[in-house]
């Protein structure tokens, strides 16, 4: 019974590579955490982040040809 392991029921379940469709749920999850990390970030960013630009005064002649 090498690899196998005593279930809260008593029964017997494989400690081996894992279920059918195990590699997608892991990915899926992964890509869940990256987007919900991406949406955290980007609202600490909204409420944290300063980009007001520096405001001041700019005069610049202007020449005309017109008369």
């Amino acid at each position: 019974m090498q690899g196998m392991k005593p279930h809260i029921n008593g029964r017997f379940r494989h400690l081996g590579r894992g279920q059918k469709g195990d590699g997608m749920k892991l990915i899926f999850k992964g890509v869940v955490f990256l987007v919900v990390l991406g949406l955290i970030g980007l609202t600490g960013f909204a409420y944290l982040g300063d980009l007001s630009p520096q405001q001041q005064i700019v005069t610049k002649p202007v020449v005309l040809d017109g008369q």
